[in-house]
């Protein structure tokens, strides 16, 4: 019952951490990506957000963008509020922002393959140990 219990927990983490993953990829991929779309690359090409067609970052993106954050190197806020992205950082963060590299039917599509691996596995693995255990 344990193992099972064990399996059951891995299962879920790594649905959390798929759906977390799909979660940043929309968050902040979308505003890497009307930045990339626009050309701000580099502090002379910076837009608004307003210029971007994009609302004005708030919560989680809000938080990545500060100082401390997670996209603080890549994204750059100039003193008037517009944003670009460095020279040094444009390939970095199409890459690892871009939203369309996560599609939604692939992160359900995954999801379902996932929660169909830990059912197989809570279903075998007891079995598997207790033969196991026989041996011994």
């Amino acid at each position: 019952m344990t193992v099972t219990y064990l399996v059951w927990g891995i299962t879920a983490g790594l649905c959390a951490a798929t759906l977390y993953l799909y979660f940043i990829k929309r968050t902040c991929g979308s505003f890497v990506k009307a930045l990339t779309d626009n050309g701000c690359f580099g502090a002379e090409n910076a837009k608004s957000c307003e210029e971007l067609g994009v609302k004005e970052p708030g919560g989680y993106l809000e938080k990545q963008l500060g100082q401390n954050g997670g996209m603080s190197k890549m994204v750059k806020a100039d003193a008037e509020g517009k944003y670009y992205i460095p020279e040094e950082y444009a390939s970095l963060a199409g890459k690892k922002y871009r939203a369309e590299t996560l599609p939604l039917a692939g992160v359900i599509g995954l999801l379902l393959l996932i929660i169909a691996v830990g059912a197989a596995v809570s279903y075998l693995l007891p079995g598997i140990l207790d033969s196991l255990g026989e041996l011994f």
